[in-house]
């Protein structure tokens, strides 16, 4: 199934990185009752472990969207950033006509900062992406 090996990417990613900077970099998101997992949030690491920003991705489960859980996990994860990791930005691309996750971010104080055409390729499609950042 598409599930199970999109399970297994984020598994190998998760090692892969931890491996590689000594440190996790990528969580999921589980529902406390009943240990599913319901999301995942995490760094990229696009700039290297040691920089002072990073760029943040995340997901979540269609059923849990829209109860503010993912507000919540975002402004814990950039305090956890700041604070812990001490980044000084962080950066979160959304894909254009994704309002939702536009407001996710909005409502944890990210600024938008302008339009990066054709950032995105899936299945030889191009999206373009909205580009967010939260600075110290």
């Amino acid at each position: 199934s598409s599930d199970l090996s999109d399970a297994r990417a984020f598994l190998e990613l998760c090692k892969t990185t931890r491996r590689q900077y000594g440190r996790n970099s990528h969580w999921l998101i589980r529902r406390a009752a009943t240990g599913e997992a319901i999301g995942g949030i995490g760094f990229y690491l696009n700039y290297g472990a040691e920089s002072h920003k990073d760029e943040l991705g995340y997901w979540m489960s269609r059923s849990y969207r829209g109860n503010g859980l993912m507000t919540k996990v975002i402004k814990r994860f950039c305090e956890y950033g700041f604070s812990y990791l001490g980044l000084i930005r962080i950066e979160a691309i959304v894909i254009d006509e994704n309002k939702p996750s536009e407001r996710v971010l909005e409502k944890n104080g990210f600024k938008y900062e302008g339009l990066m055409k054709k950032i995105y390729e899936k299945k030889g499609k191009y999206f373009d992406g909205r580009m967010y950042a939260l600075v110290k």
